[in-house]
């Protein structure tokens, strides 16, 4: 089957340095690694059109021209998935998997990691194995690969989304990197202990014995790599997409918004970058004409926030007006954005994937903050009008189908759900060739789906799913390729008990002690928490040695989001010296501990 061209992550890697509208970052090291493990903790870039990547890859020469490569790839577009690819430029192709989490990478730091042995390529996520590639292909990544960190804009919209201009700048943030030797037999981590411990870079000092900052770019990136955007600072490597007139790690811009919609008679909303919690939960800093504003919620990813307004109607399409919120690098200024329709569509919802609907079936579309359904990314095909569909009265619904189909969005409320999804396997000729998992709301409903094996070519073949619980607004149904790629031919909703429908919920349910900012940090730091019910709090420090630097008595505490301040005095007045801290919030129902660092 013909691969997208976009799947690739990067080709080959030519100084072709024509100049282009944006600038990007990439930090590879000057040496090459035959097989082993390689990692790092990282906080990826969230917009769309971007990626924030860790891979390796062959340097490739006018005498060697095999491409070799192993990619961690995180899309900005998405708020829950990692991409997984080995690519080779031989008819071994490429091998693409697309990885659902149930966290936004973009939120904090996870670590990420991969396994590269003669056998097998594995994947590592918070040091548990989620994923691996076996097969003779494996046996053609033979090439030393030099390990990298990029982030770029992809020219493929239709894979990473469209990028505006209006969310520049966009960081993305590597707390260290690490290298362990394949020492099958003889190592002491990894796999079976197969690894060797053999480096690692926290980002201290640019290491210039190590790492190369790229200067290049390549046909179907809309970036220069500039060695000005790979930047050293508070321990971490931040590498940053910025216009070609303000580099480095800088913020000019105030935020944007991104998005905003009715939801269950509330606001939903989500800025282009994080903002301040202060200026970010003051209602007055909102205006919707003819809608009384009645609190802000700010939500833990700094990022979305939550209006509770009085007389919002669901057939308006409001402007929302924000003026003083700022960023973290406290820009600020008045922006206007639009409130999309809440449209709940009616049910039974069938949708025609990849085919033009009729009466009965939805058309297929491309989902976005103003429709109520849709793809994100995918290939439309459709079969002979002619074709006869076994197993099936319904042969013009699988004939159409949109393959390479990560997944696929149906905004519904809150409640029970009767699912069905129609394939047709009308390609690969024989089991074995189409091989993916089929995953909703990140539980896995059928794994390793082989529609040859079960009922051939050409005929349907349908995955029931009965009393499925949605505690979101939408059903997401998500693809991962084990071999080959996804294909989904058609979607049935329908209410399992509609009495049973409640609204939903998007705040967390557990207490949740956030990551001071900034970190490190000098002066003062702010420290974000979520309450999901009253309590009467104290804040705490503790040096290294467990013995209390520092005490607050917070109070009483209403359930929600909150914050509080450390400037960095012991609980004398006396200034505390620098170093690595432990911070605690406790109540009479919640506890909880995170790390810090003071650099005086």
């Amino acid at each position: 089957m013909i691969k997208k061209i976009f799947i690739i992550s990067l080709l080959t890697m030519v100084s072709l340095y024509a100049q282009k509208n944006y600038k990007g970052a990439e930090y590879r090291t000057k040496e090459a690694y035959k097989y082993g493990r390689f990692e790092t903790k990282l906080k990826s870039m969230e917009k769309d059109g971007t990626l924030s990547t860790l891979f390796t890859y062959f340097e490739q020469t006018s005498e060697d021209r095999f491409w070799n490569e192993i990619d961690v790839e995180i899309l900005g577009r998405y708020s829950n998935e990692v991409q997984f690819n080995t690519i080779l430029n031989s008819s071994a192709g490429n091998h693409v998997r697309h990885e659902w989490v149930d966290f936004n990478p973009a939120d904090d730091y996870h670590e990420y990691a991969f396994e590269w042995t003669p056998d097998y390529v594995a994947w590592f996520i918070d040091n548990k194995e989620v994923y691996r590639q076996t097969g003779d292909f494996i046996k053609q990544l033979t090439r030393p690969q030099k390990i990298m960190m990029n982030v770029w804009l992809p020219a493929y919209t239709n894979w990473v989304g469209e990028f505006k201009e209006e969310h520049l700048p966009g960081f993305a943030y590597y707390d260290w990197v690490k290298y362990y030797s394949y020492k099958p037999g003889a190592g002491n981590s990894g796999t079976n202990n197969n690894f060797n411990f053999e480096w690692a870079d926290e980002f201290n000092t640019f290491d210039e014995n190590r790492w190369q900052k790229a200067t290049h770019t390549w046909d179907g990136n809309n970036v220069n790599m500039t060695p000005e955007n790979a930047v050293i600072k508070d321990g971490k490597l931040i590498l940053c997409i910025t216009d070609n007139n303000n580099l480095g790690y800088i913020d000019r811009k105030p935020p944007v918004i991104h998005s905003a919609r009715q939801q269950n008679g509330k606001v939903f909303m989500r800025f282009s970058e994080e903002v301040d919690r202060a200026s970010a939960e003051l209602k007055e800093n909102y205006i919707i004409p003819g809608v009384t504003i009645n609190s802000v919620t700010l939500l833990p990813d700094s990022k979305r926030v939550l209006l509770d307004v009085t007389g919002l109607r669901k057939d308006v399409v409001y402007t929302i007006i924000i003026r003083n919120i700022k960023d973290l690098f406290g820009n600020f200024d008045t922006k206007s954005g639009r409130v999309e329709v809440e449209n709940q569509l009616p049910f039974p919802i069938k949708i025609d994937v990849g085919g033009s609907g009729n009466s009965e079936f939805l058309p297929d579309q491309y989902f976005d903050n103003s429709k109520e359904y849709g793809y994100y990314d995918g290939t439309k095909a459709m079969a002979s009008g002619t074709l006869e569909i076994a197993n099936t009265d319904l042969d013009h619904i699988y004939r159409s189908e949109t393959y390479y189909l990560p997944n696929y969005i149906v905004r519904v409320p809150k409640g029970k759900y009767n699912i069905k999804l129609m394939f047709a396997e009308s390609y690969f000729t024989e089991k074995g060739k189409r091989i993916f998992d089929v995953l909703i709301n990140h539980k896995l409903i059928y794994d390793n789906l082989d529609i040859f094996e079960k009922v051939g070519k050409n005929a349907a073949f349908d995955i029931d799913v009965k009393d499925f619980q949605v505690d979101t607004n939408y059903i997401e149904i998500q693809f991962a390729s084990e071999i080959e790629n996804t294909v989904l031919n058609g979607i049935i909703i329908e209410e399992a008990n509609p009495s049973s429908v409640e609204e939903a919920s998007i705040l967390p349910s557990e207490f949740q002690l956030y990551q001071n900012f900034p970190n490190p940090f000098n002066g003062e730091t702010v420290i974000n928490y979520y309450l999901p019910d009253q309590d009467n709090l104290n804040f705490f420090v503790y040096d290294l040695l467990g013995r209390e630097v520092y005490y607050h008595e917070i109070g009483d505490v209403n359930a929600g989001s909150h914050s509080v301040k450390w400037n960095a005095i012991n609980k004398f007045g006396g200034k505390v010296s620098s170093g690595v801290y432990f911070y605690s919030i406790k109540g009479n129902n919640i506890s909880a501990v995170q790390k810090l660092m003071l650099l005086n």
